[in-house]
């Protein structure tokens, strides 16, 4: 019955909150010669002031041969 439910307050200032997710759009700064294809994140930032998200969590990588990526034992970090 209503007369048994009891209120409950939650304080919002407790609720966990989601960090803002952004989308930063595809950038490719150097090509797979020389020495390799280096696309460092300090690299994107520098030329490209603000269009980066603050906290990647997450990145995509594409193969110019369009091989699967993870099994070209490349580091991607």
């Amino acid at each position: 019955a209503l007369a048994d439910l009891e209120e409950r307050y939650v304080d919002i200032a407790e609720v966990p909150r989601c960090p803002k997710l952004c989308y930063t759009r595809w950038f490719d700064r150097d090509d797979p010669s020389g020495f390799g294809d280096y696309e460092t994140l300090i690299n994107l930032r520098a030329e490209n002031l603000g269009m980066i998200c603050n906290l990647p969590y997450s990145i995509q990588v594409q193969t110019l041969s369009g091989a699967d990526a993870s099994t070209t034992g490349q580091v991607f970090a």
